[in-house]
């Protein structure tokens, strides 16, 4: 039997330069398998964007948003093994919202001699989108898949993105992220 347990817990971390990170007392959802955590996901809103952080344990990755479309691609109407669930952010309907989703480029996690073909993050990853002014706390949800190997786990978490004051340090470590990501040309997310 396969258990998902959610956790919620505050953290501080210090960046490269011994500064405070933009994450720091930022809440966080723990993906596990059993009691190891595998994936931290934290929320925040950045400017006119709400910014997802996806910190992943060594060995473990998830997929990219537009994962699908990326495989059917690569297998150009061969048949596959399977396709991997992609990640996908659910935002409520009093979110509106101004473009696709931001991801960086994925890694080709692909395995072409047996037609597997699999797009995703592992590490520290980012994912933005913007949002219209929304001075309402609101939650969303995040869903996907995580593997290390061959064992494989669901994501499904829910947040509540934080509204940090940001300091001259981190307003150039979040620039800096938002220069890596680019747009998701298909959404496959189910944000409205």
């Amino acid at each position: 039997m396969i258990y998902l347990l959610i956790g919620f817990v505050c953290t501080f971390t210090v960046n490269a330069n011994g500064d405070e990170s933009v994450t720091d007392n930022v809440e966080t959802a723990i993906v596990r398998s059993g009691a190891m955590p595998i994936i931290r996901y934290r929320a925040f809103i950045y400017q006119d964007y709400l910014v997802v952080e996806a910190k992943h344990e060594k060995e473990w990755h998830s997929y990219a948003i537009d994962n699908e479309k990326r495989a059917l691609t690569a297998l150009k109407g061969r048949a596959s093994l399977g396709i991997e669930k992609g990640t996908t952010f659910e935002l409520p309907e009093s979110i509106q919202t101004d473009g696709p989703w931001l991801q960086p480029s994925p890694k080709d996690f692909s395995k072409p001699e047996i037609r597997w073909y699999t797009y995703g993050f592992d590490g520290v990853v980012y994912f933005a989108r913007k949002i219209k002014k929304s001075d309402q706390p609101f939650s969303f949800k995040i869903t996907g898949q995580a593997c290390s190997g061959d064992l494989c786990r669901s994501i499904n978490v829910e947040l509540t993105p934080s509204r940090p004051e940001f300091d001259a340090s981190q307003v150039k470590e979040m620039t800096d992220v938002m220069k890596t990501l680019k747009a998701v040309k298909s959404d496959d997310s189910k944000a409205p």
